[in-house]
């Protein structure tokens, strides 16, 4: 534990310093050259393409039953009981998942597995706390390009249901039964992850909320029963390897959040400051 929270510290002294180089940050005295210009240049560019609004989707204010829809006799012990919740607000979730191609934009690196599936595909591999470094270090080059009123985070656990379910009070965010045209899993996957965007999104226009990968959020895993934290952060969404029953929409999960999987990744909440 001690050395992972070394690496992370030395990743965010290197990477502070990357990107501070790449946004044109006044801690050099000289003029840039012309090539350095030129990066520079082009790296604002992709970070205001990667992370443009029109990349995210409003999602309205609202209500809904958080937890096993009645009835579903697959429903899990951690699913229950359900629950009333009120989303406050609305917010900006993202379009898609986070993919390997913005994660190496802010992070200067990727650990991905499935490099081969290009850059348009779901960043994985990334532990709880990378996503952490992530986030800080998205805002910070936000700050620097001059738009820091774009703040991005994790999703909550109730966000993230009350996105994917899109108004739906049925077992999957489409309907009763298993439908391979809105989502990656065991039975069509190949045992891969697949560019995002490729199947059907769900209502509010997200795509991949269930299947390709599993999505970290910001919360601590709570026992419903025991009301007990633990030192696990909830995970939400199946992935490649999921049979259909992880599918559900009120499937709950948690990982250990200094460890990574190939099957876990991550979706970007925007907001507006």
């Amino acid at each position: 534990m001690f050395y992972m929270f070394k690496m992370v510290k030395k990743y965010v002294s290197t990477i502070c310093l990357l990107i501070a180089i790449s946004v044109g940050s006044t801690i050099f005295s000289r003029p840039l050259s012309i090539s350095e210009k030129n990066q520079e240049e082009k790296i604002k560019n992709d970070f205001q393409r990667e992370f443009r609004i029109e990349n995210f989707v409003l999602i309205p204010a609202g209500e809904f039953v958080m937890g096993c829809v009645a009835g579903d006799l697959q429903c899990d012990e951690r699913e229950k009981p359900p629950k009333a919740m009120k989303i406050v607000k609305p917010f900006y979730m993202g379009k898609y998942e986070v993919t390997q191609t913005q994660w190496q934009l802010v992070m200067r690196y990727d650990q991905s597995d499935f490099k081969k599936c290009g850059g348009s595909c779901p960043v994985n591999n990334v532990t709880w706390f990378s996503v952490q470094v992530f986030l800080k270090q998205l805002n910070y080059a936000m700050q620097e390009l001059g738009k820091a009123t774009m703040v991005f985070r994790l999703p909550n656990e109730a966000e993230w249901e009350y996105a994917a379910r899109a108004g739906s009070t049925t077992k999957y965010y489409w309907g009763e039964e298993m439908d391979p045209n809105y989502l990656w899993y065991s039975s069509n996957s190949d045992y891969k992850i697949h560019p995002a965007g490729q199947k059907k999104p769900n209502s509010f226009g997200l795509f991949d909320m269930n299947g390709n990968v599993s999505e970290w959020t910001a919360d601590s895993f709570v026992d419903r029963h025991s009301k007990r934290n633990v030192e696990m952060r909830i995970v939400r969404g199946c992935s490649w390897f999921s049979e259909s029953e992880t599918c559900r929409i009120s499937h709950r999960n948690a990982g250990v959040p200094s460890y990574g999987s190939n099957m876990v990744g991550f979706r970007l909440i925007l907001e507006l400051q």
